[in-house]
């Protein structure tokens, strides 16, 4: 007798589950209905004006917008050799900031320390 509850428990999930994935239309819709309607579901501010945060911060983010078009990526190409005398490219990145009209870049030595290509 629990053996045959077993298999017809087995046999209602198993069922179940053929029936609803077998199926493309099942009501989804209808689960998901009354959310497409409900509107915004977050009611506060667009943009938080400070958020809590401290005058570091609020000092980084003006120098980031004072500063961002300033920035570059800089990628270098340095020939390595293996054991085995087999020479390949390796490439290396970094980056830096334009400082003069001219395009003048200023970044850390080990960016382009010893480069072929930058």
């Amino acid at each position: 007798m629990k053996i045959l509850r077993v298999l017809l428990f087995t046999t209602f999930l198993v069922g179940g589950f053929l029936l609803i994935t077998s199926k493309t239309e099942w009501g989804q819709r209808e689960i998901l209905r009354p959310m497409a309607g409900a509107g915004r579901l977050w009611t506060g501010p667009d943009v938080a004006k400070s958020a809590g945060l401290s005058a570091d911060e609020l000092s980084n983010i003006d120098i980031y917008k004072a500063c961002h078009l300033a920035t570059v990526n800089i990628t270098s190409t340095v020939y390595r050799q293996t054991i085995f005398m087999e020479v390949y490219p390796q490439k290396d990145s970094g980056s830096g900031f334009i400082i003069s009209a001219d395009g003048r870049i200023v970044t850390n030595s080990h960016v382009i320390a010893d480069p072929n290509r930058v």
